[in-house]
């Protein structure tokens, strides 16, 4: 995007900011040196949080396999609650028929949630803000240099990123320094969860663990679109 915008100004163009985060605010100086602490911080026997899903249903984005992991995931982690949210923009047999398989592990695991709609801004930014931990098996060629919004949410939030395939999120999250694990079947993703720091939830600009290219990045990743626009139109 940098490319075909600077083509189309005749101007530089930096880093476009993550557009998923519209015009939300951090303020760098106020994370440095710090910790957020999710709400059970200091009890080793809290809840954990964990996006599975969320987003158009798609099958590069590891929906078909999601039933399964699900299940499987419930039942082992009876100490996290697992939140799922999809659409379905077309009419697609296959897309619907896992949707269904998706309500019968929800009727019969009460520590998951299914959300099937679109969600709104200000509750999409709640979801991750109130998560601990977010599941990525998203299509090891498809994303090897595609790009995800949904990675970056969930870094400007501090989750913990777990993955089953090698691609983009793998190196990104590096690039984040953000707390990553992989395995590539669920009875490591179980133990990838066993592991993750969801009692202490680290906040984005914690300069204790990140260099300073790191925190310049992500300024630029995390700025207000709205701030950014105006530097390239104003």
């Amino acid at each position: 995007m940098q490319i075909i915008y600077k083509k189309l100004l005749n101007i530089e163009v930096d880093i476009q900011p993550c557009l998923l985060l519209g015009d939300e605010r951090c303020n760098a100086e106020e994370g440095k040196n710090n910790t957020a602490s999710s709400k059970n911080h200091g009890n080793t026997n809290c809840r954990g949080k964990c996006i599975l899903y969320t987003g158009d249903a798609k099958l590069n984005k590891g929906f078909a396999s999601l039933p399964l992991i699900t299940e499987h995931l419930a039942k082992s982690k009876p100490n996290y609650d697992f939140f799922i949210q999809y659409s379905i923009s077309n009419e697609s047999k296959l897309l619907r028929d896992i949707a269904k398989e998706l309500e019968r592990v929800t009727e019969k695991n009460k520590n998951v949630t299914i959300e099937n709609k679109f969600i709104e801004h200000n509750d999409l930014m709640g979801l991750f803000k109130s998560s601990d931990t977010i599941f990525f098996n998203y299509d090891s060629e498809i994303y090897k240099l595609q790009s995800s919004g949904v990675l970056w949410l969930a870094a400007y939030h501090g989750l913990s990123v777990i993955s089953m395939t090698k691609n983009w999120i793998e190196r990104e999250s590096a690039r984040l320094n953000l707390e990553y694990r992989y395995s590539d079947d669920v009875n490591g993703i179980v133990k990838c969860l066993d592991a993750s720091r969801h009692c202490n939830k680290q906040k984005i600009y914690n300069s204790h663990n990140s260099t300073e290219d790191t925190l310049s990045y992500k300024k630029k990743l995390f700025e207000p679109i709205g701030d950014w626009v105006k530097k390239i139109f104003l």
